[in-house]
């Protein structure tokens, strides 16, 4: 939390520089929402609990350039046969700065970061990448490595010696024995732990994370988004864990139009001026079974999809609506969790998972029941 406090207090003071060098004043709306983020970090510095050692110990070792800009486009457009997924699209992303990408499934996302890893370079017209920046890439479809070489072949390109494979890939939970193994035997939550193994084996200061969570248990997502706190570099992230998202951004780029549009502020604050009022694929469809969350959930499902909603929704609402959404995430991802681990025979981790699930459950209840009214 030290080192988050410092590399925010530290970006505050590079915006005040720019925003004073520079009359445009989205650049002041910018640090108003740097110095809301700090005062946050130095809130939850002072009030976080606790919570002990965890298993994985992921660590990003990447150093922040010293150069001002990290990504900036310009321009960019794409498109697949007739479908136009980008037209004329720009944003910038500063070096230190935290930024989820977020829009619909099919809006170019993943698209663009691949562009992005592909063509971006700082001569490059419209993908300009700093000429400082080391990239490192998490990509959706874990494409990363060679399916045919070994675990221990893929690192040996930038760790010198087994033995140093090894010691690097034991923090992300990998065993002496899986070097052996063949990158394209890997299951999907090794294969993303591999690739967050790798941005910090390149010491990469700047992050393409595209869905880095996916398949990873809950006190390895923990341990990802603890080595980002104090991550001194720039990151770029997209994913639909929105509780990751308001955990590890600053600000947010969502996908409009054919657009980027960029919005100052937090994840938690985007969706409440902006997410939380767009359309919700499958809201109000009924949940089998006629208990009584399935009723609040009914109610409040209503509410949500009811044409008036967007204009008598309070703000205290639209907080209570974002908890909703990322607790029936966790709870989607703890039922599944506690099924594989009682298939694998897993049965003291399945019954400690339980217990997970029957206090978020209990707290969606309590919020269900604020919502419906």
């Amino acid at each position: 939390d030290r080192k988050k406090v410092e590399r925010l207090e530290a970006l505050v003071r590079k915006f005040e520089q720019i925003a004073r060098a520079r009359p445009d004043p989205s650049w002041g709306k910018r640090l108003r929402a740097q110095r809301s983020r700090l005062a946050r970090a130095k809130d939850d510095a002072t009030n976080r609990p606790d919570i002990g050692n965890r298993d994985a110990k992921v660590n990003f070792q990447g150093e922040a350039s010293k150069a001002d800009l990290a990504i900036a486009i310009v321009g960019y457009s794409k498109s697949f046969d007739e479908k136009c997924l980008f037209s004329d699209a720009s944003f910038t992303v500063l070096n230190g700065e935290r930024v989820a990408l977020v829009g619909p499934n099919g809006s170019g996302k993943t698209s663009f970061l691949r562009d992005l890893i592909r063509t971006g370079s700082w001569d490059d017209p419209v993908i300009r990448v700093g000429p400082s920046m080391r990239v490192g890439y998490c990509a959706q479809d874990q494409g990363v490595f060679d399916p045919v070489r070994t675990v221990e072949e893929a690192f040996l390109e930038f760790l010198p010696t087994r033995r140093d494979v090894f010691a690097h890939l034991g923090a992300f939970l990998f065993s002496y024995d899986d070097l052996d193994k063949r990158c394209g035997s890997l299951s999907g939550g090794e294969l993303n732990r591999l690739q967050l193994a790798r941005a910090s084996a390149l010491k990469a200061n700047l992050l393409v994370l595209d869905e880095p969570t996916n398949h990873l248990d809950i006190p390895t997502r923990e341990a990802v988004e603890d080595a980002l706190d104090d991550f001194e570099g720039t990151v770029l992230a997209v994913s639909h864990d929105r509780y990751f998202l308001e955990k590890i951004a600053d600000r947010v780029v969502f996908v409009e139009d054919r657009h980027f549009v960029e919005y100052e502020g937090s994840f938690l604050e985007y969706w409440r001026d902006v997410g939380s009022l767009l359309p919700r694929p499958g809201a109000g469809i009924p949940v089998p079974g006629g208990t009584a969350r399935t009723t609040l959930e009914d109610r409040g499902r209503s509410r949500m999809k009811s044409p008036n909603a967007n204009s008598t929704i309070t703000e205290k609402e639209r907080d209570i609506e974002f908890r909703i959404a990322t607790l029936e995430r966790r709870r989607e991802e703890l039922e599944r969790m506690i099924a594989d681990a009682i298939e694998s025979r897993k049965f003291a981790e399945s019954k400690h998972m339980a217990k997970d699930l029957e206090r978020n459950n209990a707290l969606l209840d309590k919020l269900w029941k604020q919502f419906a009214g």
